[in-house]
């Protein structure tokens, strides 16, 4: 899941603000993701109870902020292209006047994932 924050001025420690993984409600800055020498295996979009699945994807809470994620030596077994990445649109709930103005935030339209010296091996993305 690609994490992420958002500016905000409550403090992390604050007890009422949780879960955790709610970014919005506890802010993280200059945070970044690193994701070395590791492997995934049968990332289909489709898993065989017909769920869906995804290696890269929105945290829900994540509409302000997601850190950039750096890939290095990865290797990706049988996965295709919507098990690899999946980003839906940011819900027009979003549109909140004091956070973002009268748009919904756009977390999802700046999302960086970069990749070096990875390797993919049976069913590839088509990218």
């Amino acid at each position: 899941m690609l994490s992420g924050s958002t500016v905000k001025k409550e403090s992390p420690i604050n007890r009422d603000r949780t879960p955790i993984y709610q970014i919005f409600s506890d802010s993280a800055y200059a945070s970044e993701a690193f994701l070395d020498n590791v492997e995934f295996k049968n990332f289909l979009a489709n898993t065989a109870c017909g769920g869906k699945q995804s290696i890269f994807f929105r945290n829900e809470f994540s509409r302000d902020y997601i850190a950039p994620h750096f890939s290095r030596n990865a290797k990706f077994t049988d996965v295709d292209t919507e098990g690899f990445f999946y980003m839906e649109p940011a819900p027009i709930e979003w549109a909140v006047t004091d956070a973002c103005g009268d748009f919904p935030c756009t977390a999802p339209k700046n999302t960086v994932l970069s990749f070096q010296s990875n390797v993919f091996a049976g069913t590839e993305p088509a990218f």
